[in-house]
């Protein structure tokens, strides 16, 4: 969001804006602050992050159940110096569920859709993010996602046993 409520002229969405969503019955998650590489941080950054970005949302009127971890960096295991991991301190941060950026195939249904209810709440597989720019197979970016990639992600899904399919 943008906490400095430049309406018009901000690239970001506004907070009345993202109020409006929510009363749509859209949902909007958490994301950090900051979007750190969550992995990297001891313990302390970790919750402030985290549990800081849900508090910050609650305070502008959001919901904010899901966090959706930068760059999918949900790793389980961690250096013991840097204290508890991101998935554990994920789960206590008053979320009730987390989303990583990956782990749904889209060629086949080696990895379906995440089964409803989910096997880990807080390491719910998604699908690559539509802002990321697919590459064809010399390495050269694709044209960008449509309406019509995201419906293909879906009917793929549902051809897999149908599922839950975060669209990011």
């Amino acid at each position: 969001h943008d906490g400095s409520a430049n309406g018009a002229s901000s690239i970001y969405m506004s907070i009345a804006a993202a109020l409006d969503l929510q009363a749509r019955g859209h949902e909007l998650g958490g994301h950090t602050l900051s979007h750190p590489r969550l992995s990297n941080l001891p313990e302390a950054e970790r919750v402030r992050e985290i549990a800081g970005d849900r508090a910050q949302l609650l305070a502008l009127g959001l919901q904010a159940r899901s966090f959706a971890y930068p760059s999918g960096d949900a790793e389980a295991a961690t250096d013991p110096a840097l204290g508890r991991s991101v998935l554990e301190v994920a789960r206590t941060s008053g979320y009730s569920s987390a989303r990583d950026t990956n782990g749904f195939s889209q060629n086949n249904c080696n990895a379906p859709p995440e089964p409803l209810p989910p096997l880990d709440a807080y390491r719910v597989r998604s699908i690559r993010s539509v802002n990321d720019a697919p590459e064809g197979a010399a390495g050269e970016l694709l044209p960008p996602d449509t309406a019509d990639t995201l419906l293909a992600w879906m009917d793929h899904a549902m051809s897999c046993g149908g599922g839950w399919l975060p669209l990011i």
